[in-house]
């Protein structure tokens, strides 16, 4: 529900530059936050439809086999400008311009 994730402390973090998974997780960690999950991202953008279009959005997290997952919430290139919405695993250098979505730690799900 739009309310439980709204009630949260909801941080945001650009990363200023390129960054690899492991550099993001290491900020996550600096910063004494926890990705969001993908219920938290969701609602939150669902309340604030239009953030993404000038904040593209993502979580950024690990499964427990190793692999990198992301769910990606931004505004297409090109002409139709279309929000879009993805969710994927794999490694890859984040593009300077994405703000990561996180909690405190201290605030559990």
């Amino acid at each position: 529900k739009n309310e439980c994730a709204m009630a949260k402390k909801i941080n945001f973090f650009s990363m200023g530059r390129e960054a690899n998974d492991e550099e993001i997780r290491q900020r996550y960690e600096k910063l004494k936050l926890r990705p969001a999950d993908i219920w938290e991202i969701c609602a939150f953008n669902a309340a604030h439809p239009n953030f993404a279009t000038k904040y593209p959005n993502t979580i950024h997290f690990q499964d427990g086999d190793g692999n990198w997952w992301y769910v990606a919430v931004g505004v297409g290139d090109g002409d139709d400008g279309l929000p879009f919405v993805t969710v994927s695993y794999v490694t890859r250098l984040w593009e300077e311009g994405w703000w990561f979505m996180g909690l405190p730690i201290d605030q559990g799900k």
